[in-house]
């Protein structure tokens, strides 16, 4: 949020009613000069968010800009809108409504599972971030792309096993592995890693065969590199060795 004496008061006076909003499914969000306010789904991982974006005077009326994803309960897009300050709170229930089910449902293969949380510590931890604390910033445009192109030699390694061997298991893993290349430009670096972390955790309860193919020391190191920023000039060679793996 920018300075105070940036706004109207009359701006000033509905905002100060928004300050304190909470509930059980969302919670406020970091201050930040890319919004005035901004709410976020309380469960863990999720990338779903209300935002007022900006506002502007519109006779005599003080409108926000808002965004909101799930955009809908058919749809987890991002919705975008100007609306009246009068209406936003009715907008900002409907989202909470739409994050009902995603509070409710219980999927034994992802959730309150102390064997994949115990991987997924081990697999964060051995990467060994450092300066890891920051929790707001996004990559770079040139590291989405470069995670992305890891991430879909995952989902298409994964998509050429037999029907088989295609389990219940492996399409979760799919899932994870396209949600995080739909959203982490959303994601702050911190969440980034800690998803892909996840996928490589889901990876390594498929068993030691499994992990092999995607996780091993020389992999690690291209991932790391890849999830610190650190590749500049030696990507192609980097893919090389992971297209050698993979």
């Amino acid at each position: 949020m920018k300075e105070i004496y940036d706004f109207p008061g009359e701006v000033l006076t509905v905002l100060d009613s928004w300050q304190n909003k909470k509930g059980d499914l969302f919670k406020r969000d970091k201050a930040s000069e890319d919004h005035l306010v901004r709410f976020v789904h309380s469960k863990e991982n999720s990338p779903f968010f209300f935002t007022l974006k900006n506002f502007r005077i519109t006779n005599g009326d003080v409108h926000f800009f808002i965004t909101h994803s799930p955009s809908s309960k058919l749809d987890t897009g991002i919705a975008q809108t100007w609306v009246s300050h009068k209406n936003a709170e009715g907008i900002l229930g409907a989202w909470v409504s739409f994050l009902a089910p995603y509070s409710q449902y219980r999927n034994p293969h992802r959730e309150d599972d102390p064997l994949l949380k115990q991987y997924q510590e081990n697999i964060y931890n051995d990467f060994e971030f450092i300066n890891d604390e920051d929790e707001s910033s996004a990559f770079d445009y040139q590291t989405q792309y470069r995670l992305d192109y890891i991430l879909d030699h995952f989902h298409s390694k994964l998509e050429m096993l037999p029907e088989s061997e295609k389990t219940e298991d492996v399409l979760e893993i799919q899932k994870e592995i396209i949600a995080l290349r739909e959203n982490q430009t959303r994601l702050p670096k911190k969440e980034v890693r800690k998803q892909f972390s996840k996928i490589i955790a889901m990876l390594q309860k498929q068993g030691v065969k499994m992990l092999r193919e995607f996780f091993d020391e020389a992999k690690k190191t291209v991932y790391k590199r890849i999830l610190t920023g650190q590749i500049v000039d030696d990507f192609n060679g980097l893919l090389n060795k992971v297209n050698d793996a993979l």
